[in-house]
Parts: C-alpha cells; structure tokens; sequence
C-alpha cells in the first residue's frame, strides 16, 4: 500500500535531527569544546555538550576524526561543523591578484589566523593548530559517509552520510549582531551566561534550552554545530563567504591537497539579509 505524501512529510517534520559542533584545540583534548543542537521543523529540541570521549595522549588528527566519525554513525548525527580550517590557499592565487594573504573566505570572515600555500600560516605560531584542522578535514572526507558542504544549494544526503563544513563562532556573532566571546582568560561567568541567554533569545530557543553550566570551548562549539543546524534546514539561516573547495594536484614536494572552500555562518530568519 502507497504511504500517503503528507504521511511521510509528517513523519519527517517530528524526526529530531541533531548536529554535532567541535571547537578544535591541538594542546589538550580536552580543550576540543563538543556540543549537539537538535531540531524538529523550526522548533528546537536539544542541547548538549561534552558528549565526545576522547583518549588520551596528545590530540592527532587521526584520533580526532576517528571519535568524531564513530560518534557520528551511532547517534544518527546529520552534520558536522568545525572550528578549523579546511584547506590550504589555492597556489595560483598570486600576490596582488586578491586582498589578503589567506584564504578567500578568510578574508571574508576576517579571521584571525589564515592559511596560506600549503604549509604556511599567519601567524606562524599557529601552524601547528591549523596543520591539525587541515588534517582532521582530510582524514573525515575520506569516509563514504563524509560529504563536504561545498555549494550553498542544499545538499542531497544519501542514507547514512552525514554533512561536514567549517564555520567560525565569532562570525557567527557578528552575523547576529552580537559581541563575539571573548578568549577563554577574558571571559567571566557573568559574561558568558550573558551570551548564552543573548544567543537563545536571537534564535528564538526555549530559555532552559542551552546549559548554563558550559565551558568557554563548548559555547563556541555550540555557535558552531548552529552553522551545521542551517545547512540542514533547521530554525537558522546559513551564510556562505568564500568560494567551493577543490583539490591541488601535487607534487615531489607538496602533495595532493584541499584549497579554499567555504567557512559557514548561522543567522536567525528574522533577521534582515
């Protein structure tokens, strides 16, 4: 018997869809802020943090894709978005040709930390970090249930794939027309309960929705995972800066890798493009 078009969209419309955000860190594991929005429709469901297990040593980029993957595929997750970058600038962007000596969208963004050609980064005491993200990235899109968000159409999933994006907290701020979160020294309890309260009124959650307990690294993956809960077609608007990710043939010396692509901002509906 045929399954009526409205059954099936009322089905879909009381299925919880959850997105994990991850704040990367390359010091400490547990300076990788985690956190998990759900959504049913345009109404907000869930909030938590802290929920990825990390093992112990240094942070690798293997393991960190490893944990994030597995978490993914038991709790049904439909989008990752993390706070790193993605890849390198492209090679044939020339000096001059463009403003900025980082990537598109990070110029875009005004992040502070940019890539440059493969292997260099502004400043230079953060390579290690982005060295990192860039690998993360890598070793994520590997797996057949790894798909980049890397066109601002909305993507087509199959059955199992879950979406993967870079985004930046502190645009997402400004995009609000919120302060961004200070550094983790400068911000107080004060401060941050204020940005929790200023973040769930801007997209409209349930006020006991977002933890008042949380860490400075899981509020900003929380602002992360709301660029994943856009992409997905939940209660936030996604914004694009930058261009579409693509791979650089390698060579003897460099090889083959992931340039440009997107970093993704969250606004609410209401507010004005």
């Amino acid at each position: 018997m045929a399954v009526q078009s409205d059954t099936v969209d009322e089905f879909l419309k009381n299925l919880e869809i959850r997105v994990l955000g991850v704040d990367l860190a390359s010091r400490h594991w547990a300076e990788n802020g985690t956190a998990v929005l759900g959504f049913r429709g345009m109404c907000w469901t869930s909030c938590a943090v802290d929920v990825l297990r990390w093992p112990g040593g240094v942070p690798n980029a293997q393991a960190l894709a490893e944990v994030i993957l597995s978490y993914c595929i038991r709790h049904d997750i439909r989008a990752v978005a993390l706070d790193g970058p993605l890849g390198w600038r492209d090679p044939n962007a020339t000096a001059g040709s463009r403003p900025g000596v980082g990537r598109v969208a990070e110029y875009a963004v005004r992040a502070q930390g940019k890539t440059g050609n493969y292997g260099v980064c502004y400043p230079r005491t953060q390579r290690r970090w982005v060295e990192l993200c860039v690998a993360v990235f890598a070793h994520l899109l590997r797996h057949p249930q790894c798909a980049l968000v890397n066109s601002d159409s909305p993507m087509s999933l199959e059955a199992g794939q879950f979406a993967v994006l870079e985004t930046f907290p502190t645009m997402t701020w400004r995009t609000c027309g919120m302060k961004p979160l200070p550094s983790r020294r400068a911000t107080t309890s004060e401060v941050q309960r204020e940005a929790l309260r200023g973040l769930a009124r801007t997209f409209a959650m349930p006020p006991d929705l977002l933890p008042v307990d949380c860490t400075h690294d899981e509020v900003q993956a929380i602002v992360a995972a709301l660029a994943g809960v856009a992409v997905q077609g939940g209660p936030a608007r996604p914004v694009f800066h930058g261009v579409p990710a693509f791979h650089c043939i390698g060579s003897s010396a460099v090889p083959r890798h992931l340039v440009e692509g997107y970093i993704l901002a969250a606004a609410p509906y209401n507010l004005q493009q």
